[in-house]
């Protein structure tokens, strides 16, 4: 796993720790709904954008994102 460092600060993680950081804890149940459904495409297409929405820092608190994007690597 790979974050970019305003990725990173958003979580409030490092780059070694983000790999200890689980989907269940930084998404509510509609961000995973909606990431789960747009996951395909990383795989189908090599990458996906995920509207904003409103997750939580590995310390516990409310993060808001523009849009995240993933790519497989």
């Amino acid at each position: 796993m790979f974050g970019n460092q305003a990725g990173l600060d958003m979580l409030e993680t490092t780059s070694v720790a983000l790999q200890n950081v689980s989907l269940e804890k930084i998404f509510d149940e509609n961000g995973r709904k909606a990431l789960f459904a747009e996951f395909p495409q990383v795989l189908q297409q090599g990458f996906m954008c995920l509207q904003g929405g409103i997750c939580l820092s590995s310390m516990g608190r409310a993060v808001s994102y523009e849009r995240a994007v993933a790519w497989k690597v």
